[in-house]
This record gives C-alpha cells, structure tokens and sequence, in this order.
C-alpha cells in the first residue's frame, strides 16, 4: 500500500510511528520506560542542576537522560544519569527509540 503524503505529512506520521515503537521497544527491553523516582532523587541530589544550581525542584532548561539507555544494558541508577539540554534530550530520545527498535524489531524469514 502506498501513501501519496506531503513531505510534513510524512514526517509527522514517520514521527508518530517512530514514538510508538520508542516506547513499546523500551517497555518490552526495560520492563519500564521512565527512570525510578528514587534513582533520579539520588542523581539530584548528587548533581545540582546546571542552571539553577539547586539539588531539588524543577531546573528550567533542562532534563536528566541515561549516559547508557535502559535498553542498550545502561542501569537505572543515578550514576548512569546526565543533565540534559531539552534539545539535546530530545535527540538522546530519538536515537535511543531508533537503536532500540532496531534492537528488538522481530526477524522476518525471506520468501
């Protein structure tokens, strides 16, 4: 079946599918898709936000991600965790949905 879509109309479905096989990819690799709160509580407190400087509470700006993704083997815990620009989490996000898919996409017997 061919789809005859507008270049933004192919992105945002490529986009929307991309999302749904990230986050059922994560689910069957991880068991969760989020980090513990505890584990991101320990990193915080560990970590001081970079813009704020604080140890608690929201930091504007920014995200905690995984040096290691949940499903590339990194652990949940607060030592494989990083302060992350919003740009840059977002493409941390896209290329982990992207190996991860990759990872856990079923195998298809040639015909």
């Amino acid at each position: 079946m061919t789809l005859a879509l507008h270049t933004s109309q192919r992105s945002t479905a490529l986009v929307c599918a991309f999302l749904a096989l990230a986050t059922s990819a994560a689910a069957l690799a991880s068991g969760r898709t989020a980090p513990e709160p505890s584990a991101k509580a320990q990193f915080q407190n560990y970590s001081s936000c970079p813009s704020t400087g604080k140890r608690e509470g929201h930091c504007p700006g920014y995200r905690i991600g995984y040096k290691i993704g949940l499903c590339a083997g990194g652990q949940d815990r607060w030592s494989n965790m990083v302060w992350l620009t919003d740009a840059a989490y977002r493409e941390q996000q896209q290329r982990e949905a992207a190996a991860c898919s990759r990872r856990n996409a079923p195998t298809v017997a040639p015909r």
